[in-house]
């Protein structure tokens, strides 16, 4: 996918422009999320989360390995979170759009061959499709 389109002649101010640009943009796609739960302190890649998922005062960020509940609000999170990798699909679910997300539909997103299910009451089920 391109970046940003130059058109010619290009001029060195525009060219630099773009490419200081662009090394932002790369350099916050290998971000880490950075969060606290009790007195310890975690960090996630941006890749390993799948998406947050707010609740009252709580967050719940899951991967595919572990789910972990911090205390804040979804608007809270989305504004440190890179805007061309992360998408906020509802008021309660922010998705990391850079898993090959498929499909986004009434409570399901399939992403390759799983599906992860938004049920009441915070539940995360598993639908392998082998």
């Amino acid at each position: 996918m391109p970046f940003r389109f130059l058109q010619k002649p290009v001029s060195s101010d525009e060219l630099s422009h773009v490419m200081m640009d662009s090394i932002e943009h790369i350099s916050r796609a290998g971000q880490i999320f950075f969060f606290q739960i009790g007195h310890e302190k975690y960090q996630l890649h941006y890749h390993e989360i799948i998406y947050f998922e707010g609740a009252a005062r709580k967050v719940m960020i899951h991967t595919s390995k572990s789910t972990y509940e911090i205390y804040g609000k979804i608007a809270d999170i989305i504004v440190h979170l890179d805007k061309t990798l992360f998408c906020q699909t509802h008021a309660s679910y922010i998705v990391n759009m850079n898993l090959s997300v498929l499909k986004i539909q009434h409570k399901k997103l399939s992403c390759g061959k799983t599906d992860y299910l938004f049920q009441p009451k915070k539940k995360l089920l598993f639908m392998d499709w082998d």
